[in-house]
């Protein structure tokens, strides 16, 4: 069959069926369109050089696949609309265009495909009209005399596999849902339409999304992995065009070879001369990585301040801006972290530092011990660990309350002379000794029985606490997903939001730090879409979950700052004594 398959291409080589390859009829032919376009008129191909051998890959027969794996505005749509007029006027076949959904293949028929039929002359008249009662002309089904173009959106599972295609343009895969309904994923849906034609061709286009999820990052390391490079202006040598060796603040792209910066205007005066380097040359799928860099509408000037913008507003921008500038997966970082690093910065304070505002505690249960840690906040969330600690013994055994009621109600002593006590706990419920728990928690203020919830997306402080009728108190739910991504974020030494402060101690070892760092953010396709969620990397995490409960904590009474600050600061207070709360009504959640 391969050989077959050889032969046949051979033949179509030898008899090409076209006067032009794509780039010579794009030059020729192709007209952009007021509505679609800020450069209307006649196509040129030199206006967008790296654009030239992809094209090209297209119109050779031998290739079956080309993958497009880039930023917005470099014209990756304008190649996909140049295939399609190429199509109708030179080659008719059944052509499919794939686009996230429905509501978007719409908008692409009418803003895009339909525009560049009006007003690219060799195809009026080509494309049959639409009529009351043909169905050869719809929106997303325009015919054409030896072919037709069905124009689909990717949630949409019957249309996928509705009929054989020899031409597949699969626009933004990365925006596909996982499944198309039941169906499964709907590339490889497509796909199968394609293989009774011995001379197919699939073009995959799309910006990308999260690393390791990405469905165009993983076609595009399938392929060749090319990268658009230039000649130094200096030394002439070629040099890909990163963002890392790019000076944010004068605008100006390092060479590797020479060591000279030149300027945007300098690089780009010999794009004509451009290239692509491809990693592996020899695989039979083409793929091309490219950003905005290549870009003659986006000024690097643009990008310098979008990446700054970006880098403020956190990860969330941050990918915005590696997505859809650089052409590249977004990494999230700060998940893991470095216990090492941060187990060395570790500071000289014995009493409680100044700046902290208001101590909260955290409390994990286990089946011999209680873990405990308390940690003092100052504005923006900055940390300080103040203790650290095990109170060893079955929790069924009452001493080992009694020892965490007196960690409770200790006074913490501040470097101005002044003290703090706890304002308030938050202890797990969960494992062998919740009744435990419960009966603890009825006795005292200021310290709440909690839940965690693994939900995906769950909010950090579930709104509707539950109330727990026997014991007269309310359990509250915490989304332990969220608060690990945020204790992460605050406590990784290479994150943009570090403000954690560790004190030289013991109790803060490396163990605690391995501990702090012990879990890991995994991709996983949960609800129809791939999202991030945590998985242990070692066996002990104790010391993550009391810096998780300690944060619940403290933004537990944050919405009740002003009303409670009595209560954060006693110099010289009483210590409280532990007795059963009387009560003639339901406990609120700000009884404390």
């Amino acid at each position: 069959m391969d050989k077959l398959k050889d032969w046949y291409t051979e033949c179509l080589n030898i008899l090409s069926i076209s006067d032009f390859d794509l780039v010579e009829w794009a030059d020729k032919y192709r007209e952009l369109s007021p509505e679609s376009s800020s450069e209307i008129g006649k196509w040129d191909t030199k206006r967008t050089p790296y654009m030239m051998e992809p094209m090209r890959a297209i119109s050779d027969k031998s290739i079956e696949e080309v993958v497009i794996m880039a930023s917005a505005q470099v014209g990756k749509t304008e190649l996909i609309l140049n295939l399609i007029g190429y199509c109708i006027h030179q080659d008719p076949s059944p052509i499919m265009v794939v686009l996230p959904t429905e509501e978007i293949a719409n908008a692409f028929s009418e803003d895009r495909l339909s525009t560049m039929i009006r007003d690219t002359e060799v195809l009026k008249g080509k494309v049959y009209e639409a009529k009351s009662r043909n169905s050869s002309n719809t929106k997303l089904h325009k015919g054409f005399e030896g072919g037709h173009i069905t124009i689909v959106g990717a949630n949409a599972p019957s249309s996928l596999a509705s009929r054989p295609i020899k031409v597949l343009l699969c626009d933004e895969i990365d925006r596909y849902p996982v499944s198309a309904g039941k169906e499964g994923d709907p590339v490889t849906i497509v796909e199968k339409r394609t293989t009774t034609f011995f001379d197919r061709k699939i073009i995959k286009v799309s910006t990308p999304t999260l690393k390791d999820a990405s469905k165009i990052e993983e076609c595009y390391n399938k392929g060749s992995r090319g990268v658009w490079e230039l000649p130094c202006p200096n030394c002439h040598e070629y040099q890909e065009l990163n963002f890392e060796y790019l000076d944010i603040d004068t605008y100006e792209m390092y060479c590797t070879r020479c060591g000279s910066y030149a300027s945007e205007h300098e690089w780009k005066s010999n794009s004509i001369k451009g290239r692509w380097y491809h990693n592996t040359p020899d695989a039979k799928i083409k793929s091309y990585n490219l950003n905005a860099f290549a870009s003659p509408w986006v000024s690097w000037e643009s990008i310098a301040k979008d990446y700054k913008r970006s880098k403020r507003a956190g990860d969330s921008q941050l990918q915005v801006f590696y997505n859809t500038v650089l052409g590249l997966p977004f990494e999230v970082k700060g998940d893991v972290g470095n216990a090492q690093k941060l187990y060395g910065l570790r500071e000289d304070y014995i009493k409680i530092p100044d700046q902290v505002k208001v101590l909260t505690c955290g409390i994990d249960t286990q089946d011999n011990r209680l873990e405990y840690e308390i940690v003092g906040w100052a504005d923006d969330d900055e940390s300080w660990g103040i203790q650290k600690g095990v109170i060893v013994g079955n929790p069924s055994i009452g001493r080992v309350w009694e020892e965490l009621y007196s960690i409770l109600n200790t006074e913490y002593e501040k470097e101005d002379g002044t003290t703090l006590t706890i304002s308030m706990s938050f202890i797990d419920s969960g494992g062998h000794y919740t009744d435990k728990v419960y009966e603890f928690a009825s006795k005292m203020k200021r310290i709440f029985a909690i839940k965690g919830r693994n939900a995906i997306n769950e909010g950090l402080i579930h709104p509707n606490p539950t109330f727990i009728k026997s014991y007269g108190i309310y359990l509250i739910l915490l989304g332990v997903n969220n608060g690990k991504e945020h204790v992460l974020q605050m406590c990784d030494p290479d994150s943009t939001v570090f403000r954690a402060h560790f004190p030289r101690s013991e109790e803060y070892n490396l163990e605690y730090f391995n501990q702090l760092f012990s879990e890991k953010r995994v991709l996983k396709s949960v609800g129809g879409s791939t999202q991030y969620v945590w998985q242990s990397i070692r066996k002990r995490n104790e010391a993550l979950d009391c810096r998780v409960y300690a944060y619940c904590a403290l933004k537990f009474i944050l919405p009740r700052w002003d009303n409670y600050k009595s209560i954060f600061v006693r110099q010289n207070s009483k210590k409280e004594t532990a007795r059963p709360i009387k009560r003639k009504r339901r406990r609120s959640i700000w009884d404390m």
